[in-house]
């Protein structure tokens, strides 16, 4: 093996290895995000007791008009769940493109670009569907909505759709050098 794909391969191991690590917390905080909406959900028609004592805890942020309103920390508590399983989805096929790239002869794979493609289009989701559900969930209830549009993720989502084109260039030059020997 040549110097340069072990260093590939070195690189792909500490990526996976964070790449599985992310995994496991994003996976904890959505069980932790899917609580406080059993919390909230539970608290509902309640004055006290335990599920009222942490709904409180979770409200400050959920009050409209002076009272809490639960359907808007529901859907406030979804919507950061769905951007979970978009951050998930993103960190699994990372995983999957740099497990990938370590267990194979060259990174110039069509199984590599249709990963690339994939994360292309799964960064696409997360730059699109969160803010637009905010702004959705701020205008049914009108409140102020506090919109993370990151300019600079539709930059690496094209920044992506150019590698894999990179790539499907880097695989018909591989496959061309392996046709020629």
């Amino acid at each position: 093996m040549n110097e340069q794909k072990e260093k590939i391969n070195s690189l792909s191991k500490v990526i996976c290895i964070f790449c599985k690590i992310t995994k496991v917390c994003i996976i904890v905080a959505m069980i932790l995000i899917a609580m406080a909406i059993g919390v909230t959900l539970l608290s509902l028609g309640q004055t006290e007791g335990i599920w009222t004592s942490v709904s409180n805890i979770l409200s400050e942020d959920y009050i409209i008009n002076g009272s809490l309103n639960v359907f808007y920390a529901v859907l406030e508590f979804t919507n950061a769940l769905i951007s979970g399983v978009i951050l998930y989805l993103l960190t699994d096929s990372t995983l999957n493109l740099f497990e990938s790239i370590e267990n194979s002869h060259t990174p110039f794979d069509i199984k590599n670009i249709n990963i690339i493609k994939k994360i292309a289009n799964i960064m696409k989701i997360l730059v699109i569907v969160p803010p637009v559900l905010s702004i959705s969930i701020a205008t049914i209830f009108q409140t102020t909505a506090t919109i993370n549009f990151n300019f600079s993720m539709i930059l690496v989502v094209i920044v992506f759709y150019c590698l894999s084109e990179i790539f499907a260039y880097g695989a018909k030059l591989q496959k061309d050098a392996d046709e020629t020997l």
